[in-house]
C-alpha cells in the first residue's frame, strides 16, 4: 500500500493580535464558532514578536526561516543602506534580505515535496524549480490605484482598463472576467452606502505574477489589492472619519472594502488547500493588519482615541472581518484529513497609538543634530539622529561624541529624559549589537540602538513639523518591547492537535510545519477536531 503523502498548510493572517482575538471570542463567541472551538481545544496561543523590530518584513522573514532578524538581515519595513553615505538611503525590507537564507519552502523543495505559495514574499522561484506547483504574487506594479468614482466614471475607467490589459498580463481579474466589473455587483466595486449610491469604491488593479501547473483558479476571486483603501479612508473620501467627527459611516465603508480585499486572499488559500493533495501550502492575508492600523485604537480602552461610542462603532466591524475568516477556517477544517497539519498565525500583534513624536526635531532643537546645506541630516556633523528607515534605529556618532567629551550612554540618558518630558510616556533605547555587524555602518557610527518612544507613541523621522501631535492612524508595530498588544497569534487547526507552548518565540513557529523527513516530534496529540 502506498503511504499517503502529508499535506501541510500555513495561513498567515497579518497583524492579528492575541489580546484582541481573545476579546472578540469572549464577547462574540456565537458568531465566531471556529475560533471559539479552537480556543476550547487549547489550539490558540500567543507568541512573542520578532525583536528588535516587528514590522511585517522582519517578522515574516523570521517566521519562514526560523532565524533571528540579524541572520536574515531584515531590520524593518525599510532597512538602512549605509553603503551610500553620506546619503541616508533606505531599501525595502522585502528586497533587502540575505539571499542565502533557507526558508521553509526551500527545505520542503529540497526534500522533494511540492510547494504552493500565494502572495508570500522572499520566494526564489528559480531555486524552487519544478517543486513549485503554484505561485501568485501581487505586490508588483499598480495598474490603477483604489479610487472613489461615480457610476459614469466607473464605466469609463473600467472600459479603459480592460482594453489596456492583455490576458497574458492580467491574471487575477482576466479579460474574460472584465465584463463582470460592470453592473451593481461588479467585482472590485462596492457601494459606499445606501444613502450615497452615486459613489462607488474601486478596489484597485495590480499586475499579479502567477504561474501554476494546473488549470484551477480561485473560485469567486476578487481583484488583488495591495494597498490604497486605507489612504482613501484616512483622507476622508468615504466621509468624515471618527477622528474627524464622523458617525461611523466612513468606517463601515472602509470595512466593506477590506472584506473585498480579504476575499481575494482567502479564496486563494481555500482553493489551494482543496486542490493540493500533498506538499506545503502557504497563503498570506493582509486585511486584518490594514483594518487595525486605522482602527485598533478605538478598541483599546487606555488609548486616548478610545471612547465607548467609538468602540461600539468599530468592534462590530472587526467582528465582521473575523467572522469571514472564521468561516474560512471552518471550511478548512472540513477538508482536513488525519494526516494534514495546518497552522494559522499572525506575524505580529498590533499596538494602539495616539501620539506621533519626531525625535529628529527634538535632537536638532537640542543642538545634537545638524543639517547639510541641502537641508538633509549631516551624518558626520550630528551627535545623534533617528534613521529615515523609521525602523527604530537611532544612530550615534561615536567619534564626534568622543571629540565633544560626551559618552553614548550619557547622551542616551539625556535624550530619553527629554522625550519623556515632552510625551509624558516612558521611552527606551534597546541595544542589539548583532545588527551593527550586518548593517555595516562606518566604524565611527553606531547601528545597534533601537528607540521606542513610549507606549502608544509612534516615532517619525521627519526633520520638520511639530515635535508632537495626535496620531491619525491608531495602530502600529515597530520596535519590540514588552508591550502585550504586540504578542502575535498562532492556532493549530490540524486534525490531531499538538501542544502549543504559550508565548513561544516567533522563530519557533516554522518547526510546527517542518517536512516529515526533517521533523522532530515536539509534543503529543492533545485533542482531535474531527
Amino acid at each position: 500500500m502506498t503511504e499517503k503523502r502529508e499535506r501541510s498548510g500555513w495561513f498567515l493572517i497579518d497583524g492579528l493580535p492575541f489580546w484582541l482575538l481573545n476579546k472578540a471570542i469572549n464577547q462574540y463567541s456565537n458568531v465566531l464558532p471556529t475560533f471559539s472551538k479552537l480556543k476550547r481545544h487549547n489550539r490558540l496561543r500567543g507568541f512573542l514578536p520578532v525583536a528588535p523590530n516587528c514590522q511585517t518584513p522582519p517578522s515574516l522573514a523570521t517566521l519562514f526561516s526560523g532565524l533571528p532578524s540579524y541572520r536574515t538581515r531584515v531590520s524593518g519595513f525599510e532597512c538602512p543602506d549605509f553603503g551610500e553615505l553620506p546619503s541616508l538611503k533606505v531599501r525595502r525590507g522585502f528586497d533587502f534580505y540575505d539571499r542565502a537564507t533557507e526558508f521553509i519552502w526551500d527545505t520542503w523543495a529540497k526534500d522533494g515535496e511540492d510547494v504552493r505559495l500565494t502572495h508570500v514574499p522572499f520566494a526564489d522561484t528559480m531555486k524552487l524549480g519544478t517543486q513549485l506547483k503554484t505561485y501568485a504574487y501581487g505586490y508588483n506594479e499598480c495598474v490603477r490605484a483604489a479610487a472613489v468614482w461615480t457610476p459614469a466614471e466607473a464605466e469609463m475607467e473600467l472600459d479603459m482598463l480592460a482594453h489596456s490589459l492583455t490576458s497574458d498580463s492580467w491574471s487575477v481579474v482576466s479579460l474574460r472576467q472584465a465584463s463582470q466589473w460592470h453592473g451593481r455587483n461588479a467585482r472590485g466595486l462596492a457601494r459606499l452606502s445606501a444613502k450615497e449610491s452615486n459613489r462607488i469604491l474601486f478596489s484597485g488593479a495590480w499586475l499579479v505574477t502567477e504561474s501554476a501547473t494546473h488549470d484551477h483558479h480561485p473560485t469567486n476571486a476578487f481583484p488583488f489589492i495591495g494597498n490604497g483603501i486605507e489612504k482613501l479612508y484616512r483622507s476622508g473620501q468615504f466621509g468624515p472619519t471618527l477622528l474627524q467627527g464622523g458617525n461611523g459611516e466612513a468606517e463601515n465603508v472602509f470595512c466593506e472594502g477590506l472584506r473585498i480585499v480579504a476575499a481575494h486572499f482567502t479564496n486563494y488559500w481555500l482553493d489551494e488547500f482543496r486542490n493540493a493533495d500533498s506538499g506545503l501550502i502557504i497563503s498570506y492575508q493582509p486585511a486584518v493588519d490594514l483594518f487595525l492600523h486605522e482602527l485598533i485604537g478605538f478598541m483599546a480602552e487606555d488609548c486616548t482615541h478610545w471612547s465607548p461610542e467609538r468602540e461600539a462603532v468599530v468592534f462590530p466591524l472587526f467582528i465582521k472581518i473575523l467572522s469571514d475568516l472564521d468561516h474560512a477556517l471552518g471550511e478548512t477544517i472540513e477538508n482536513l484529513s488525519s494526516a494534514d497539519r495546518v497552522v494559522v498565525s499572525s506575524d505580529h500583534g498590533m499596538s494602539a497609538i495616539d501620539l506621533v513624536v519626531r525625535p529628529n526635531v527634538l535632537f536638532e532643537a537640542c543642538g545634537y543634530l545638524k543639517r547639510t546645506t541641502e537641508g538633509d541630516i549631516d551624518v558626520a556633523g550630528s551627535l545623534i539622529f533617528y534613521h529615515p528607515a523609521e525602523s527604530g534605529l537611532v544612530c550615534f556618532n561615536a567619534k564626534l561624541c568622543g571629540l565633544q567629551g560626551v559618552s553614548v550612554e550619557r547622551l542616551s540618558t539625556d535624550v530619553l529624559e527629554r522625550i519623556q518630558q515632552v510625551t509624558k510616556r516612558v521611552p527606551q533605547i534597546l541595544c542589539y549589537p548583532d545588527f551593527e555587524e550586518i548593517l555595516a555602518p562606518p566604524n565611527w557610527l553606531t547601528a545597534r540602538h533601537f528607540l521606542s518612544v513610549g507606549r502608544y507613541v509612534q516615532a517619525k523621522a521627519d526633520l520638520d513639523g511639530a515635535l508632537m501631535e495626535p496620531s491619525v492612524k491608531t495602530g502600529e508595530h515597530v520596535v519590540c518591547t514588552n508591550e502585550r498588544q504586540l504578542i502575535g497569534t498562532v492556532l493549530d487547526i490540524s486534525h490531531e492537535g499538538r501542544n502549543l507552548v504559550d508565548l513561544m518565540e516567533a522563530k519557533q513557529l516554522r518547526a510546527l510545519l517542518s517536512p516529515a523527513r526533517t521533523r522532530r516530534a515536539t509534543s503529543n496529540v492533545v485533542s482531535r477536531l474531527i
